[in-house]
């Protein structure tokens, strides 16, 4: 069966190389002021380069080497488990494979020029996952085809269709296109694969991974409209209408479905902030979810979608690599080669994970700037992500990223199990369905970590964290709290525990932190983390390990979204162009503050204050003229309080480094000033300040009124500032 492919292997650009130095301290004063670019008001800049217009077979050929570059295998990891067949009952290599394999079409082995194996663990047919006609003796044959019309219109570019137009597709065009994509994985990756021969191959990730966060949005819907008074804090839309189908009791932070997100009617009020809202969430950020393949427009963006936005791995550029003398090598998007991989580089991560709380970037040391000025730090000299050369800058030694990247290691190699995957329940948030904990690898200050359990947090008054009590899937691997197995950490007949990172670059030692604590080498850690002798209390009961090591934040102040009704935009879930498209600006970034809250369980984590967005809507009346319906509006949440969101979150920038005891208590070197203190709890600033359409001015740094009480409402579940009790004996604590 000649076919026409091209794929992915790992591959690493300049962002994979670790700078050496020891991640550092709280950063130094940097607050600026940002207008961003105006590219950013397009929620679907650009398209890759436009497929010929005349030549039908020329479009034919372009398509499959876009996705079939995205999947030509899928039962089994990198070694098989024994869920789906192996090389041995299917004997030797699969005729459909040598079809594929030949000169004229994707190659000759024994040239050294040929489409790679994408899945060698298992002897798989080119068939078994792309479809197609193995026994036909033409490219077009062979090939499964989209109909002329569809070509034609060119809407058949399936990197640039929204999510309800892929549901419209050709579910065996698209299954030859991308055999990971979930409308069609189960054939492609799970039971219904030709290769499945009675097994599952992955059908068990088949029927969570919809389900993810990663596919669902959800919380990217829930918590600005929670901040509008729109809803309540559980999911309700997402990226599909999809249901859970998971066995009874509930799990905590889930729900049972969520609906489609869509944009307003086109005779919702215009001057009213719910129909913005709605606009903005579906027209602008919803591009990072696995529904679709994303936004595929620029350096850095370019992926796959279902399985293989991950286990394909893409390059910046979007080249390909490939040894498929058939692979279009000159535009992009390609992955890098025609290989699967479950280790995953942090650089495909990314590809997503650089919006938000911006984790893909300060996890490598990168930040924000889009300033005309000097910049503090070495700036990437390369278009990324759409923004030019300069937007982001590079922390070097100064700000080398978080100590486990210096270290050598990627997401991958933490993030394993319903991290990625999700469950057969539908999460609201990722703080509910992320299960990795620092003590699932480090231990606690009473226990080190075993095989076959999971050590978790340990929580005021000794009471237990029922999110950390799981079910094991394994009994000789170590787990996080949900129960999945670290499969690359291991304990040598010494009893030392390693991590064998999932790059292939070596291996590190996993320090467990009661033994050291015990040792008494380092007297701050002591004091720090060990027991009061008379209260027998530890910090580490209260507050979360990574409260205190966290090097540095990045936040940003004053977000205005205005919604220009005189413009229509597509929404990138239904692909309908409605009146609407939004106009956004950001004021400020700062590298020097720190934040503290409560989460669920009861402990201080690093606070982010978020979503503080003002808001603006203008059209044109029928003489062209503009309207303002309304300009500096803040949201409302349903209890009457200003919606400006603050949410407990992890930044990934981890440091050995501790973040001084002034944060949370009186400086002793400052005559036991508590100013640092109350800020950091969000007492406010004065720093920087807007003023509403009311005249009101707001402090964008705090939470908390003189009394201590919120101002604010919080959109995750059990969030909120450090009750009042806790923050006054912590500041009656004077530090020397």
């Amino acid at each position: 069966m000649p076919s026409c492919c091209l794929q992915s292997s790992v591959g690493r650009t300049m962002w994979d190389e670790r700078p050496g130095p020891e991640a550092v301290g709280p950063a130094r004063a940097q607050a600026h002021k940002i207008d961003y670019p105006s590219h950013l008001d397009s929620a679907f800049a650009g398209a890759p380069p436009k497929a010929p217009e005349d030549d039908t077979t020329v479009r034919f050929s372009y398509f499959p080497s876009l996705a079939l570059a995205l999947a030509l295998a899928s039962c089994g990891d990198d070694e098989n488990n024994g869920d789906g067949p192996d090389a041995s009952n299917r004997g030797d290599a699969a005729p459909a494979v040598q079809s594929c394999q030949q000169s004229e079409c994707h190659g000759d082995p024994s040239s050294g020029a040929s489409i790679e194996d994408a899945h060698p663990w298992a002897g798989l047919a080119c068939t078994d996952c792309h479809g197609g006609d193995p026994e036909a003796e033409t490219k077009e044959d062979s090939h499964v085809q989209p109909t002329k019309d569809w070509v034609v219109e060119r809407r058949g570019y399936l990197r640039n269709l929204s999510v309800n137009e892929l549901d419209d597709v050709d579910p065996a065009f698209l299954q030859f296109i991308n055999p990971g994509d979930y409308r069609v994985a189960e054939r492609g990756c799970g039971s219904g694969s030709a290769a499945a021969a009675g097994g599952d191959c992955h059908q068990d990730k088949v029927l969570t991974a919809p389900r993810s966060v990663m596919t669902t949005f959800a919380g990217h819907f829930s918590l600005p409209r929670f901040q509008a008074g729109m809803q309540d804090k559980p999911s309700e839309l997402g990226s599909q209408t999809i249901e859970s189908i998971g066995e009874l009791p509930q799990p905590p932070g889930t729900v049972m479905s969520l609906a489609q997100a869509t944009p307003p009617p086109d005779d919702a009020p215009r001057d009213e902030v719910h129909t913005l809202m709605d606009h903005y969430l579906t027209k602008n950020c919803t591009h990072c979810h696995a529904a679709n393949f994303g936004r595929n427009d620029a350096r850095g963006n370019f992926r796959s979608s279902g399985c293989t936005s991950c286990h394909m791995v893409y390059d910046n550029d979007g080249l390909s690599q490939s040894d498929d003398p058939s692979a279009i090598k000159n535009r992009p998007p390609h992955p890098v080669k025609h290989e699967l991989t479950s280790n995953i580089p942090t650089t495909q991560c990314a590809h997503c994970h650089y919006q938000g709380a911006r984790i893909g970037l300060l996890y490598r040391g990168m930040f924000e700037w889009g300033l005309d000025e000097e910049p503090p730090l070495p700036i990437v000299d390369e278009e990324l992500h759409t923004h030019p050369p300069g937007f982001y800058l590079d922390g070097g030694e100064e700000y080398p990223g978080d100590l486990h990247w210096v270290a050598g290691m990627d997401c991958a190699d933490c993030h394993v199990g319903r991290d990625v995957h999700g469950s057969e329940w539908i999460y609201s948030t990722a703080k509910y369905q992320v299960a990795v904990r620092c003590e699932n690898c480090h231990g606690t200050i009473d226990e080190e970590i075993s095989e076959g359990s999971a050590v978790g947090p340990l929580l005021p008054n000794g009471a237990v964290d029922e999110e950390c009590n799981p079910e094991p899937k394994s009994d000789t691997h170590f787990l996080n709290c949900n129960g999945d197995p670290f499969e690359n950490m291991v304990r040598d007949d010494d009893g030392k525990i390693w991590l064998e990172l999932r790059n292939g670059k070596g291996r590190l030692p996993v320090n467990q932190i009661k033994p050291v604590l015990e040792s008494g080498r380092n007297p701050l850690m002591v004091a720090g983390m060990g027991r009061d002798p008379v209260t027998g209390v530890s910090h580490t009961e209260t507050v979360e390990c990574s409260t205190c090591h966290t090097a540095y934040r990045e936040y940003c102040f004053g977000c205005h979204v205005t919604m220009d009704y005189s413009s229509e935009r597509a929404d990138l879930l239904s692909g309908v162009a409605t009146a609407g498209a939004e106009i956004t600006t950001r004021d400020w970034v700062t590298f020097d503050m720190y934040f503290v809250g409560m989460n669920r369980r009861g402990k201080i984590g690093s606070f982010c204050p978020s979503m503080q967005v003002f808001t603006g809507a203008i059209d044109r009346d029928d003489s062209g003229d503009r309207v303002e319906y309304f300009q500096d509006r803040v949201r409302t949440t349903a209890t009457g309080k200003v919606g400006f969101n603050w949410g407990i979150d992890m930044p990934h920038t981890t440091s050995a480094r501790a973040q001084p005891c002034t944060i949370c208590h009186a400086d002793g070197q400052d005559d036991c000033s508590t100013t640092t203190a109350r800020e950091v709890y969000g007492f406010g600033t004065g720093r920087y300040t807007l003023t509403d359409e009311t005249g009101k001015v707001h402090d964008l740094t705090q939470m908390l009124d003189e009394n201590g009480d919120p101002i604010v409402d919080f959109s995750h579940e059990g969030q909120g500032p450090v009750p009042k009790d806790m923050m006054q004996r912590a500041l009656e604590h004077c530090i020397e």
